[in-house]
């Protein structure tokens, strides 16, 4: 089967924070931000994020668009979260992290976010 038809995986750093009421997903590497009432719903609209990213580098031939770091201070949280194994309340402020994704093919993509790719890729 060719790769470009198989599910792939992202490895993505990927620090979860309160904002108020709402928890926060951020992609550090791809610096997408997505928000929902606990970290879990936050990390699937995240993955909805990576993917309309994927299909707009893909739409516009420029994988550039994909990789754009977060701040670097974001960086130093993620691994300070991982060092001080901040993962056991995730309902209680204290910040999350999590690695990886997987994200569908590229045609099928290319399908879903149809605003950004052509509805032939």
């Amino acid at each position: 089967m060719d790769k470009c038809t198989q599910p792939g995986t992202i490895h993505l750093s990927v620090l979860g924070y309160k904002d108020g009421d709402e928890w926060v997903a951020h992609g550090l590497e791809m610096d997408l931000v997505a928000y929902g009432p606990n970290f879990e719903s936050a990390c699937e609209e995240l993955k909805g994020l990576v993917e309309a990213q994927i299909s707009f580098a893909l739409f516009k031939q420029d994988l550039s668009l994909l990789w754009q770091p977060a701040p670097n201070d974001l960086f130093a949280a993620f691994h300070k979260a991982i060092l001080d194994e901040w993962t056991e309340d995730t309902d209680g402020g204290q910040p999350q992290v999590t690695g990886s994704f997987d994200v569908p093919p590229a045609y099928v993509i290319s399908q879903v976010g149809s605003d950004y790719a052509p509805v032939d890729a």
